[in-house]
């Protein structure tokens, strides 16, 4: 009885939480959210800290295709334009002082999308030289106060 009891316990306690969690981490793979759960103790703790971090993760996948996006949508504007006047160059029949007005214009904008490249590469590069910063408020309150 004692054994079994135990055996009830260490199942309820440490081994049910555990493939709770793991449970959460494949279904996440799956595309599934976890949810934050009210455990007691380090189990609990990690599975907090592990929504956490995949609200972290969601935030930054969203601001990457905002900024994509944007960066898709700022380029194509100028693109546009060069691709317009290169047509009207190609077909012929303008005159010295229209060919050169479109070759300004192709010009101008094809330095615009140059510049968004290189802004683009400044973010990249400031990005990655960023360091991640994971808090743990919780665990350090708990190591804290041993």
């Amino acid at each position: 009885i004692i054994m079994a009891f135990i055996f009830i316990f260490v199942r309820l306690k440490l081994i049910s939480p555990v493939e709770n969690i793991v449970k959460d981490i494949r279904n996440y793979k799956l595309g599934k959210k976890p949810k934050k759960m009210k455990f007691n103790g380090e189990l609990g703790l990690i599975q907090n800290e592990f929504v956490n971090l995949v609200d972290s993760l969601e935030k930054e996948k969203s601001e990457q295709n905002r900024i994509i996006a944007s960066i898709s949508h700022d380029i194509k504007t100028p693109l546009t334009s060069i691709i317009g006047y290169s047509d009207l160059m190609k077909d012929g029949g303008i005159s010295k002082k229209e060919m050169k007005e479109y070759n300004d214009i192709i010009n101008t904008k094809a330095i615009h999308v140059k510049n968004i490249l290189s802004d683009f590469d400044d973010y990249l590069i400031n990005r990655s030289n960023s360091v991640l910063k994971i808090e743990f408020s919780s665990f350090d309150k708990d190591e804290s106060s041993k």
